[in-house]
């Protein structure tokens, strides 16, 4: 428990750091002058307690070159906030389980405060993920935790900003 709350603790500093969750793009500098958009995307669905595509509304993702990778896309299913938190010491494939070096949290944020997750103690949930730099895909079954119901498949892809 604790140590899920410390990687959404660290997930929530990242997002403050990085100007927050909400964009989806960055400028960088094109050549000869001027600048591109970069934008992030993501393509997640959920199946189980809570299903549907994830409209997605932001990425924030750890800069590149960091001790670890946290990536955290936000986003809508029907009326409902969902934000999920993906964590690894570095660029891998990594089989989930309860405990791993891996971690995949996901939070309703409204209507109710709800939460599952997989790659904590307390969350015996399974599945793979797969990491780069600035993409990645994850197919894992969270558990619920703190009393939430259920199961959630998380599937999908995406690409940092």
């Amino acid at each position: 428990m604790i140590r899920l709350v410390g990687v959404l603790c660290l997930a929530a500093f990242v997002l403050a750091a990085c100007g927050g969750g909400s964009t989806l793009s960055r400028t960088t500098p094109a050549p000869g002058g001027g600048s591109t958009s970069a934008p992030g995307r993501a393509s997640i669905q959920f199946s189980g307690t809570v299903s549907g595509d994830l409209s997605s509304q932001g990425i924030s993702c750890q800069p590149a070159g960091s001790a670890n990778l946290i990536v955290s896309i936000s986003g809508t299913v029907g009326s409902a906030q969902y934000t999920i938190d993906i964590g690894a010491g570095r660029p891998g494939t990594y089989e989930l389980s309860g405990r791993g070096d891996a971690t995949v949290g996901m939070t309703e944020t409204r209507p109710s405060f709800r939460q599952w997750a997989v790659g904590f103690q307390q969350a015996s949930g399974s599945g793979s993920l797969a990491i780069e730099q600035q993409s990645g895909q994850v197919n894992a079954e969270l558990t619920g935790v703190q009393g939430a119901p259920g199961t959630v498949r998380v599937q999908g892809s995406w690409t940092c900003p």
